[in-house]
């Protein structure tokens, strides 16, 4: 069995639970805050963002160096409890966003080379980040303005990039939500404007105050008189019915080109123009915002606006963070519960006999402050051993918990090879304490089909692999892993997949780059249980081999037919060691 570090995920933080009873007695009414959390602001795609004097090392700035000056924003928050770091040297990629809770993209534009798009690789780390409980916000907003006010002028005669950039990203994670697309007449559009002085903020009118939306939505928290400023934002188009509309302009908002007379008219008054937007993506969620000029500091005319309390940008910043930092807890209502456990003293705990495929596990305890609850996503493969999953508290309803606390756990019992531990804890300000004698229950979010790895996975040589597969369960695939032979860069080239009704898939692998073990498919599709479905793959350099006309998978059944090597000789017993993953 082959043993694994997990990432540690989705920490939140609980102040003052678990012991130390007296102690928590005097710090009760300290608020719920982060103190381990942490922010990672992606400045790799020509981002108009600076923090602590840092800039995207990409942008082009030959016509054009205007940046947002984030800084006093970051020193808020990180005084709310929550690190705050800087990525300036790409690609995105799942090793660079381990260990963060929210990723945030703002006001990405261009470099020498043009739009600062993100990669394959990037659009699919960014998509396993989000599935697996981390927060995803997209800013972006149309002024930028400057560091004076011939530059501030200037800027309603500038085309920024940023809504090609994020839309190409949410239509690459397939969420319908888009920032202002479109030109007229080669003028970038749309501008929320308001003609009523009363919703103005000041100064242009382009600058408006946020008050209408769903006020129930956490993002609204405590915000003072229920509204918030918006300084030339985007709308934010949203075409699925599931998606949150958090915040919106009133009855009479618009939306215009933009240029110093706001027309033409892009949205008429009446439809409502979205200024934030969210959605839930597996355990995680994403935010599109239509403004990113919210939290800079001070703007050319002076005073600051993230430090404005009478703009309210804090409490709506605050919000989101803690939002997007809170992974969505599995609950009960509509999944199958595999297991259920009590953690130790020292708040261990462990699944065993599971199947490969995806998991969430979910904890709840009782505490001198309440019901708590923390959520963790992870992955396992046949026969692996997963350590240090360990889930993170965090205050909770007491009609989530219950769902837990009545969750009915599955007669059929667990027939796998491979398990999950770690331990349930908590961060306070005494630092982090046990979840002792925690409720811990385990669901699988994913099924895979592993063949996992041969004793002896030589000989081996690239070639032509035709056979059949029948899987057990329904399995959601995404992409398919091969096994190299240690020491190689043995993968997978090709694969296609098919049945007897003519339906088939095929994708190619995209050389060596982030994941180069995987080809991943355009879209997801699913393999049905009891169907036979016929696979032909062409690997290269040096995949592990089982040397067998048939072996059994954990997931299903797969059965060689022909294996024709890169030397032209003809097999009826090799069989690639890969593992097909989804959702």
């Amino acid at each position: 069995m082959e043993a694994k570090t997990a990432k540690m995920e989705n920490k939140v933080v609980l102040c003052g639970v678990l012991a130390l009873f007296v102690a928590v007695l005097i710090v009760v009414s300290v608020s719920v805050s982060a103190y381990d959390q942490k922010i990672l602001v992606d400045l790799t795609h020509a981002e108009r963002i600076s923090i602590d004097g840092i800039t995207s090392p990409n942008l082009d700035t030959s016509s054009n160096s205007r940046v947002l000056n984030w800084t006093d924003w970051a020193d808020y928050i990180r005084g709310e409890g929550y690190a705050v770091d800087v990525l300036t040297e790409g690609p995105i990629s799942t090793e660079k966003l381990a260990g963060y809770n929210v990723l945030i993209i703002a006001e990405p534009d261009v470099t020498t080379s043009g739009p600062a798009y993100f990669t394959t690789e990037e659009n699919d780390a960014i998509k396993s980040f989000v599935e697996n409980g981390g927060g995803l916000l997209l800013m972006g907003t149309q002024l930028v303005g400057g560091s004076s006010p011939s530059e501030f002028t200037a800027d309603y005669n500038t085309v920024y990039h940023y809504p090609e950039v994020l839309n190409a990203l949410l239509a690459n994670l397939s969420v319908d939500m888009r920032f202002a697309e479109g030109m007229i007449d080669g003028d970038p559009y749309d501008v929320m404007v308001e003609d009523d002085i009363l919703d103005q903020v000041g100064g242009p009118k382009g600058n408006i105050w946020i008050h209408t939306g769903d006020k129930t939505h956490p993002i609204w928290n405590n915000v003072t008189d229920g509204k918030f400023a918006y300084w030339h934002g985007c709308s934010i188009n949203v075409t699925d019915s599931s998606i949150d509309i958090v915040a919106t302009g009133d009855d009479d908002t618009y939306t215009s080109v933009k240029n110093m007379d706001y027309s033409p008219v892009v949205k008429p008054p009446g439809s409502y123009p979205v200024a934030i937007a969210t959605t839930e993506y597996g355990s995680g969620k994403i935010v599109a915002y239509g403004d990113a000029g919210c939290w800079q500091g001070a703007p050319p005319f002076g005073g600051s606006v993230i430090n404005n309390p009478d703009y309210h940008e804090q409490e709506i910043a605050l919000n989101l963070i803690e939002y997007l930092a809170k992974p969505t807890p599995i609950t009960a209502g509509n999944i199958t519960v595999l297991a259920k456990t009590t953690a130790d003293s020292n708040g261990n705990y462990t699944f065993s006999n599971l199947t490969a495929g995806n998991y969430a596990i979910t904890a709840v305890l009782h505490s001198p402050v309440g019901w708590t609850m923390g959520s963790v996503n992870a992955s396992i493969g046949k026969g692996e051993l997963l350590t240090d999953t360990d889930i993170w508290l965090n205050t909770a309803e007491e009609e989530a918990v219950n769902e837990i606390l009545n969750a009915t756990v599955d007669p059929g019992g667990l027939t796998g090879t491979s398990s999950i531990s770690g331990r349930v804890l908590a961060q306070t300000p005494f630092g982090v304490l046990p979840g002792a004698n925690a409720t811990v229950v385990i669901v699988q979010t994913g099924c895979f089909f592993d063949t996992s790895i041969p004793v002896n996975p030589y000989p081996s040589i690239s070639g032509v692999h035709n056979g059949t597969l029948e899987v057990t369960r329904p399995i959601v695939v995404e992409r398919m892993y091969t096994y190299a032979c240690t020491g190689t860069g043995g993968h997978s080239e090709y694969v296609k997949i098919w049945n007897a009704t003519g339906w088939n898939v095929s994708a190619s692998w995209n050389s060596y780059k982030d994941n180069w073990h995987n080809i991943t498919f355009d879209a997801p599709f699913t393999l049905e249980a009891g169907k036979t479905y016929y696979y032909t793959i062409r690997t290269g350099s040096y995949p592990q081999i089982y040397h067998t006309d048939e072996l059994e998978a954990d997931g299903g059944t797969i059965k060689c037919q022909e294996f024709v090597d890169a030397n032209g000789k003809v097999y009826n017993n090799w069989i690639p060691a890969i593992r097909f993953e989804g959702s």
